[in-house]
């Protein structure tokens, strides 16, 4: 494909997404990192990117910003220019598949960080206290000890606050009529639809675990965890109850025709009908 193509391919594909973007075909061939660092922008501004995917693909556009006949012959950046043809339908489908979500419920989080600084709080007025009492013991003087053993507890405490806040802060849950979607740990994405859960359950912390055929997913410290569990235990009982009742309709319907098969033949057998007529009921039957 050449400069002229591409670059009316590429606009063709970021506007396939319902909006118009703010570069064209002419600015794809005269610089084409700078359009589709635009473009990109675009898209994780109507919310067809995350932020995160936007900084992760923009790193395959660091070569340097050139007509776009000039930057085919280079093999990096060809092959970073297909790659996020790939992408575009792949973000596209995607997309236009979220936009026709039915958001169900959302997690409610609880305020982490106010409770761990009340932790630390805590912490620092207890060795204050430790402190006085122990400058009040030595008539009152200030002993260096006592101000190492302070530092000492509060340094591991504060960083283990820090920890579970980095751990805790990210985690939130939304529930849609299609798939199980947020962050877990450390804001690590998860993405699961509805079809592949398996299972729902609760655990320590006001966590929700979601479990499918390769493993199991947590959240924790969810506010509404109840009304979430609920939300999901209703669709795979709706889910569940489908499966079964589609091959009782099937059954039915086929008991029926025997059912039905089977007088024509007596009505045959005893000369109320002709053969003819038996074989065309037949056909009617069976859907031949």
């Amino acid at each position: 494909m050449d400069d002229f193509n591409l670059a009316h391919e590429l606009e063709r594909k970021f506007r396939a997404f319902g909006y118009h973007p703010p570069v064209d075909s002419d600015d794809f061939r005269r610089s084409p990192v700078s359009a589709i660092t635009d473009g990109l922008q675009h898209l994780e501004g109507i919310g067809a990117l995350s932020h995160e995917e936007f900084t992760e693909h923009l790193q395959n556009f660091k070569w340097e910003d050139r007509p776009l006949a000039k930057a085919l012959e280079d093999d990096e950046a060809k092959e970073s220019i297909e790659a996020l043809l790939r992408n575009l339908d792949f973000w596209k489908d995607r997309y236009l598949n979220k936009l026709e979500e039915k958001i169900l419920v959302k997690s409610q989080r609880y305020d982490i960080k106010k409770a761990l600084q009340w932790v630390l709080i805590a912490v620092v007025i207890a060795l204050v206290i430790f402190i006085g009492y122990d400058a009040y013991l030595w008539w009152g003087e200030i002993q260096l000890y006592a101000v190492a053993i302070s530092f000492a507890i509060f340094c591991p405490v504060a960083l283990i606050c820090r920890l579970i806040y980095l751990w805790m802060r990210s985690h939130e849950l939304v529930i849609t009529d299609k798939r199980v979607y947020g962050k877990t740990a450390f804001g690590r994405r998860v993405d699961l639809p509805i079809d592949s859960v398996s299972a729902i359950g609760t655990k320590w912390m006001k966590g929700i675990a979601v479990s499918t055929s390769s493993g199991k997913v947590s959240f924790l410290l969810i506010k509404n965890r109840d009304e979430i569990h609920k939300c999901v235990s209703d669709l795979l009982i709706e889910r569940q109850s489908k499966r079964f009742a589609e091959p009782v309709v099937v059954q039915t319907a086929s008991q029926s025709n025997a059912d039905e098969l089977k007088k024509y033949k007596e009505l045959l057998d005893s000369g109320v009908i002709s053969q003819e007529e038996f074989d065309a009921k037949k056909k009617q039957l069976l859907g031949l």
